[in-house]
């Protein structure tokens, strides 16, 4: 009984390096105008989308791919997410600088709709 629970233990604790090693970060899509012309309808708000960071191979994976293709990815300020700290046209390189960094940041990925955010603690 006892090396069942040490062998759950050291399960446990891998998995939890691995989902610590590799975040999963939800971002908040663009807000939509409501270009219907009546004031008093209101659209909700979009569904969050989830981007996975697989730091060992420099990738990104999203659950929903509706708002692809990427035109940059940017690095920001926590508490002003307005401050771009860091810009990168590649997917590999974005990922790569967030690996190499420590701290609160904001992440945005600039696309034709608008900017996607989310926040991210390394």
């Amino acid at each position: 009984m006892k090396k069942l629970l040490l062998l759950l233990c050291v399960i446990a604790t891998a998995l939890s390096a691995h989902l610590t090693a590799n975040p999963s970060v939800p971002l908040t899509p663009p807000t939509e105008e409501n270009n219907d012309g009546d004031p008093n309808r209101h659209k909700m708000p979009p569904a969050p989308v989830f981007c996975r960071f697989d730091f060992d191979n420099a990738s990104l994976s999203f659950s929903s791919l509706s708002f692809l293709p990427i035109e940059e990815y940017q690095i920001c300020d926590a508490e002003n997410p307005d401050i771009c700290l860091q810009s990168f046209t590649s997917e590999a390189e974005f990922v790569s600088a967030l690996a190499n960094t420590d701290g609160e940041f904001a992440i945005r990925f600039k696309t034709e709709k608008g900017f996607y955010t989310g926040y991210i603690s390394l």
